[in-house]
């Protein structure tokens, strides 16, 4: 299935060229049997549904329906798209649904209907192509969670870097100065092992980025980056990046705040040392040194919201930066454990 159809489906139909083929590309296309519940009245989801083929019952609380037929003009808009649900969805024949995340639906319009039509980027001397490297930027999960206007100043306040293979762009040990994201060629992340060989930590191209948690932590380098072909990097400083990239995309909460979602079922984390969590921590925390949480991310449930803390909140706050671009809800507890009574 082309996703050029889904030009013709609103809100999709709204938006700029290079924005409609970023969230078309996310587009999740499910076949459904007969009887099939899609959602019932007064449930809350995160999905924008379309109806492709089939039929689709709809029935509100005083049984009053319509059925949505794939191809029609109403299959051109969302099914029922308010929240909580104000109906009940149920397939009538076997179906085919198209389904987008509508936190990313929503970011995706808020930039295309911000700064006139999408992120303007002016020219710089490195060359042209700027569409195609903004477009790969742009992809990268922590542009999703901070307002479009910091985005356009985050792009007007970069400054483009141009590396040979083989030079090294950050390297351990060094003061945390510049955030970077790789515009052109590939890198590699490196660190020191306990046996003092370099040990690979990630590949790195287009689109990703590193160097915040030195930022953030106002720590040394943990790794370097090298170069493994001719690039270019884009970089921001220490400044503008706590400015523009980092506070925006935190979460705070405070300790009556972080008392309040742990009794709805969020849980605590401290990202503290072993040694100092076991001298002092909040009861029922788990305890996932800050160095360690990439390593144990996977070990993390995304439906689980998590509020992170330390002594002060400088380690808290790298992780949930961490966290964030991993898409998990984690907040950072104001004021750390000298909050806790």
């Amino acid at each position: 299935m082309s996703i050029e159809i889904f030009k013709e489906y609103s809100p999709l139909n709204s938006l700029s060229k290079n924005n409609f083929y970023r969230l078309a590309d996310t587009i999740l296309i499910k076949r459904l049997p007969a009887g099939k519940v899609l959602f019932k009245e007064g449930e809350h989801d995160n999905w924008v549904m379309y109806v492709l083929k089939g039929d689709v019952e709809v029935q509100d609380k005083d049984g009053v329906g319509a059925v949505i037929s794939g191809g029609s003009d109403d299959s051109k808009h969302p099914v029922v798209d308010v929240q909580p649900r104000r109906a009940t969805a149920k397939s009538k024949t076997d179906i085919v649904v198209a389904l987008l995340d509508r936190k990313e639906m929503d970011i995706v319009l808020t930039w295309d209907q911000s700064s006139e039509k999408g992120i303007r980027v002016d020219s710089d001397e490195e060359g042209g192509g700027n569409e195609d490297w903004t477009d790969t930027i742009l992809r990268a999960k922590i542009f999703y969670r901070i307002p479009p206007a910091n985005i356009q100043a985050i792009f007007m306040r970069m400054e483009p870097v141009t590396y040979k293979k083989g030079d090294i762009v950050v390297e351990e040990g060094q003061e945390g100065d510049y955030f970077y994201i790789v515009r052109e060629g590939k890198c590699k992340v490196t660190r020191h092992g306990n046996n003092g060989d370099s040990e690979l930590l990630a590949d790195m191209e287009p689109g990703d980025c590193f160097g915040e948690d030195a930022l953030i932590s106002d720590n040394k380098r943990n790794a370097t980056v090298t170069m493994v072909t001719d690039g270019i990097m884009m970089r921001l400083n220490k400044d503008d990046f706590n400015s523009l990239l980092n506070e925006p995309t935190l979460n705070h909460a405070t300790m009556e705040q972080a008392k309040a979602m742990v009794k709805e079922g969020a849980e605590w984390i401290d990202v503290r040392l072993p040694d100092e969590h076991e001298a002092n921590c909040i009861e029922g925390s788990m305890n996932i040194p800050l160095a360690s949480l990439r390593n144990n991310i996977t070990n993390l449930d995304k439906a689980t919201r998590y509020i992170i803390y330390c002594d002060t909140g400088r380690r808290s706050s790298a992780a949930v930066y961490t966290l964030g671009e991993n898409e998990f809800d984690a907040y950072v507890l104001e004021g750390g454990l000298s909050s806790w009574s």
